[in-house]
């Protein structure tokens, strides 16, 4: 374009003069661009050459007037910086046929080695030399080999075998000093439960409870009813059998790996152990979780094909009715679905391995039905009615006991609940409704038997043994025995489900109106370290926290301050000696419970008299013609 111009407008007389002057100067110009472009390729390190060449390209199409308004911009032409992809992988002839290595390792093994001080040092060493190291590394290597199986022998000694355990059923006499295994359970509370095993595959549980005195209590009462439980034993800590078990146990602990410990030393350091017998068998919930075929099988087997029950389904049937007449005696809302609004736990529910029912986990979660009365009255009122339709009306199908069938049925609750039970799709049908409430009828009388005056008596021989260790924060689930709250169902048992049997009881009476509709009665755990301190009811009068650990706490304070043993238990101790004399139904019930408080007044420094000395002015112990055979109620308590 300059020269161009130039030629146009050139100032000289002369044009050409003034076209090659300016030509020079635009030639130094093109110089000058050129030496910039190389010094900037030099300095930043960058191939500019073909910007370099799309520049010359450009002047001297410039230069030219026949390709003006003809040339295409120079960012048409020039060539791209981005590199173009790599080629594809080459593919294999036969899809079966493996990559070669061989030419690979040719490969590393021809490039030079890097320099190592180690075999810098092998390949110097004489041949006598080199067999004496390689006899060292042997050994060396035989002697890791001996050390890894040995640490896996300990590994499997150490672990616990559920498929060769067997129960162990004294367990007031365990050699505890001979404990071989010890394993911590997937589930449970916080700190779980812990299987221990024994020589000849012997097994018990320990369980580090802190609610220990309701679930003893309540195991001791479940086995009076009729109701199969793990047998179960209370341990203090500081005794003869504590000390061992506390020792053994964290001595197996810390000889695991750190990887493996349990910290067993701060899990166990509590006043009270619990040693629960140990039984083999599956939970109801472990059970839903089974594939499908393996569930039918077990459901046939357990009651029968679907719509004909055999006679073993129907006997556990019958047992699952009388787990749940003792669970609305003992107010145990965390098993199945009855009188209560909750959906139900099926892992408290277990099957042994002859598909026998077993409950674990009888927890006493009673209030005080003179602070809660309306709470208490909505559920006196269920009850009445369960009883009303169970003994009155046998051949029609309560809506109570129903809910046990839409269990196996559909399950429990949804994914998002903690208590989440698939459905087992199994129908027991109302003739299987029918069995449950014929064992719910059998449990009747045995409820009806336990009277104030042995409920006090049971809870004074636990108030004993605990109440010297409580403290605000510790009260051993004292909270959830109250025996106003007991005595006050027995006495429904009794008077209504003793008494349908008579010939026109209830000729006249109105049957009693379906509550589970018209009320609400929802029971729930209240906050606490486990979650099981405090007890909360939702009614249809509103949300009330009916057990209060604090409450229970200054009582046993105040009781172990003052006098350990009331001086009622030595006239109940008393008259439990003189009644095993006389009476031929309870014999050994009454003589067992004389021992019971005999041994906590020696224990506690109080003298006891002669049994006989004191005339008795108690009434028969007539049960309105029933007769209750009983071997009695052993207390699962040890005071050593």
């Amino acid at each position: 374009m300059g020269c161009v111009n130039s030629r146009q407008h050139g100032n000289g007389t002369d044009g050409t003069d003034g076209t090659a002057a300016h030509c020079e100067e635009k030639q130094k110009d093109s110089d000058e661009s050129k030496q910039e472009t190389k010094v900037q390729r030099n300095c930043d390190g960058n191939d500019h050459s073909d910007i370099l060449i799309s520049r010359e390209a450009s002047t001297n199409d410039m230069l030219q007037p026949e390709t003006l308004h003809t040339t295409e911009p120079s960012y048409l032409t020039e060539v791209s910086l981005i590199p173009p992809p790599p080629p594809p992988p080459p593919l294999l002839q036969n899809a079966n046929s493996r990559l070669d290595f061989s030419k690979l390792l040719q490969k590393n093994q021809q490039q030079k080695p890097k320099f190592s001080p180690v075999v810098f040092f092998l390949e110097n060493l004489s041949s006598d030399q080199q067999n004496l190291h390689n006899m060292a590394a042997s050994l060396i290597q035989a002697r890791l080999k001996f050390i890894l199986k040995r640490r896996k022998r300990i590994r499997l000694k150490q672990q616990f075998k559920h498929k060769t355990a067997k129960p162990i059923s004294d367990l007031a006499n365990i050699p505890w000093d001979q404990a071989q295994a010890v394993q911590r359970s997937a589930g449970g509370l916080s700190s779980g439960v812990y299987f221990v095993q024994f020589p000849d595959d012997g097994a018990v549980i320990v369980k580090p409870d802190p609610d220990i005195a309701a679930e003893v209590l309540g195991s001791t009462l479940a086995e009076f009813v009729g109701v199969r439980c793990p047998n179960v034993r209370m341990i203090k800590k500081n005794g003869k059998q504590g000390s061992m078990l506390y020792s053994r146990l964290c001595e197996l602990d810390e000889s695991k790996p750190i990887s493996d410990r349990l910290n067993l030393r701060q899990v166990l350091d509590l006043p009270f152990l619990l040693v629960m017998e140990y039984v083999r068998g599956c939970t109801l919930r472990d059970i839903a979780f089974w594939p499908e075929e393996q569930r039918k099988k077990w459901c046939s087997r357990t009651f029968g094909s679907e719509g004909v029950l055999h006679e073993d389904g129907r006997r556990r049937l019958r047992e699952v009715g009388m787990t749940i007449a003792f669970d609305i005696f003992i107010h145990n809302f965390d098993r199945l679905p009855c009188v209560w609004d909750n959906k139900g736990n099926a892992e408290n529910l277990m099957f042994d391995e002859e598909n026998n029912p077993v409950a674990i986990d009888s927890m006493i979660s009673c209030f005080d039905p003179n602070e809660n009365a309306k709470p208490f009255s909505v559920y006196a009122e269920r009850i009445t009615e369960v009883l009303f339709e169970v003994t009155q009306h046998q051949d029609e199908c309560s809506p109570a006991i129903s809910k046990i069938r839409k269990v196996l049925q559909y399950g429990i609750g949804t994914m998002a609940d903690d208590t989440f039970t698939p459905a087992l799709n199994y129908d027991i049908g109302e003739e299987g409704i029918r069995e449950i409430q014929a064992g719910f009828r059998k449990a009747i009388p045995k409820i009806s038997f336990l009277q104030p005056k042995i409920l006090k008596a049971l809870h004074i021989s636990m108030m004993n043994d605990v109440s010297a260790f409580a403290s605000a924060t510790t009260t051993f689930g004292m909270e959830r025995i109250n025996i106003d709250f007991l005595a006050r169902i027995s006495s429904l048992f009794k008077n209504i489900g003793m008494n349908s049997t008579k010939t026109g009881a209830y000729e006249n009476q109105q049957r009693p109106a379906n509550t589970l509709r018209s009320t609400q009665y929802h029971v729930f755990n209240w906050g606490g370290k486990t979650g099981r301190t405090n007890v909360g009811i939702m009614s249809s009068y509103g949300t009330v926290k009916v057990i209060s650990q604090k409450q229970t706490a200054e009582q046993l304070l105040e009781y172990a301050s003052g006098m350990k043993f009331q001086p009622k238990g030595r006239d109940l101790s008393r008259r439990f000696s003189r009644r095993s004399k006389r009476s031929k139904r309870n014999q050994n019930f009454y003589a067992h419970m004389s021992t019971v408080l005999s041994t906590t007044l020696e224990e506690n420094g109080f003298s006891s008299s002669d049994p006989s000395s004191e005339s008795d002015t108690d009434d028969d112990d007539s049960m309105a013609g029933y007769s209750l055979a009983t071997s009695g109620i052993p207390l699962k308590t040890q005071s050593d």
